[in-house]
């Protein structure tokens, strides 16, 4: 695998990550009853 083939591949796996990341956070925000409440109100109105 050449350098100009690392570069798409770094790239791809840091958004993975980052997505991962931030899916984890939010998960973890909703376990509080008033959080999901409170989202729950944001997402529908």
């Amino acid at each position: 695998m050449g350098s100009e083939q690392l570069v798409p591949a770094l790239m791809f796996m840091t958004l993975g990550a980052g997505l991962v990341i931030v899916v984890a956070q939010f998960v973890w925000f909703l376990r509080k009853r008033k959080n999901r409440d409170a989202a729950k109100h944001a997402l529908t109105d």
